[in-house]
């Protein structure tokens, strides 16, 4: 069991290694994201910076739903759901705030390359795992006593076939 953790976890830290390493292997994906207010950091790095973000916050949600009880699970879920629900309004609000009447017409498309330029606070994977953590609360609330009983005549299995 050690064994099989410790394995995951070598597994997932080479691929954070790997991802981060990936850029020079895409290719030219072509220039950046651009628009009225001009243009932003090339694809290959928002690639490799967004996957960094999803294979990093992924493994420590998995972690969590494996481990972790569902009251815990649901109030890490709420939790994170909410601060990055106002993340996104924060940045949403911030642009809007600061936009020119010449740039209003594009707002919607402003916050959205905004969002999709933002590698710095993973707002946007933060929130899904808020959202994945938060059901499996609430899932394994609902099906708890069927997950330990199937555990449990797992156990009995593997008790039987030992002795």
């Amino acid at each position: 069991m050690i064994l099989a953790r410790i394995t995951l976890l070598l597994i997932w830290i080479a691929a954070l290694c790997g991802i981060l390493q990936a850029g020079p292997y895409l290719g030219d994906l072509g220039h950046g994201i651009c628009g009225p207010w001009g243009c932003g950091p090339p694809l290959e790095a928002l690639t490799v910076y967004h996957g960094f973000w999803l294979v990093l916050i992924g493994g420590l949600t998995t972690a969590a739903i494996r481990s972790c009880s569902a009251a815990a699970l649901r109030i890490a879920g709420q939790t994170l759901t909410v601060l990055g629900l106002c993340g996104l309004l924060g940045l949403t609000a911030w642009e809007l705030a600061h936009m020119t009447d010449t740039m209003r017409p594009y707002a919607v498309r402003r916050c959205l390359f905004v969002l999709a330029t933002q590698v710095d606070v993973p707002i946007v994977p933060a929130t899904l795992a808020g959202i994945a953590c938060w059901i499996a609360g609430h899932w394994i609330t609902g099906h708890g006593e069927k997950l330990r009983s199937s555990a449990q005549r797992g156990d009995d299995i593997a008790r039987d076939v030992v002795t």
